[in-house]
């Protein structure tokens, strides 16, 4: 007869690594902005590791400039672009520090348990400036749990901003 315990485990097991796994999406921008007159784009000089240079570069460009096209702005080419895009990507050793106690009956008081976890977070922002009067009007971001193994792995991190780059612009323009 099987352990009722071993698809328990597992269950939470796979709940556990969704909870790790999880993104943080975020933006916001100026609602008093007329984002209808915007209709080409530029680019700032990108930060971070993901930048100019980069071998992952093309492919953010390549990625961004669809999916600002899925919202209607197309390259400026040659010409004035009406906003400016500004594109920061970064993967960073985080440290997650916990204080805990135990309790053991023979023990007269609690001893102090220090839990330090290791893990990699990725960080993508896109910032759009209007490009006449300088100012950032709109910014996304998402912050994400990256393996080491998915950190040395181009074609797993182009998968990752390919489904975050859309998910960071559904909130533009702001409502």
């Amino acid at each position: 007869m099987r352990s009722p315990a071993r698809p328990v485990l597992g269950a939470l097991l796979l709940a556990l690594s969704v909870a790790c796994a999880t993104t943080k999406i975020k933006s916001e921008g100026d609602k008093q902005f007329d984002y209808s007159r915007w209709k080409t784009f530029g680019w700032l000089p990108a930060k971070g590791e993901v930048a100019e240079g980069s071998p992952f570069w093309p492919d953010v460009q390549r990625m961004v400039t669809q999916a600002l096209g899925a919202k209607g702005l197309k390259p400026a080419g040659s010409g004035q672009p009406d906003v400016m895009v500004g594109f920061y990507a970064g993967i960073g050793i985080v440290s997650d520090v916990d204080w805990g106690y135990i309790y053991m009956p023979w023990w007269s008081s609690n001893p102090r348990l220090l839990n330090n976890d290791d893990f990699s977070k990725g960080v993508v922002i896109l910032d759009l400036s209007d490009a006449k009067t300088k100012q950032l009007v709109w910014r996304g971001g998402a912050r994400q749990y990256v393996s080491e193994r998915v950190m040395n792995k181009p074609d797993e991190m182009a998968a990752i901003l390919r489904d975050l780059l859309p998910r960071i612009l559904e909130g533009y323009p702001p409502k």
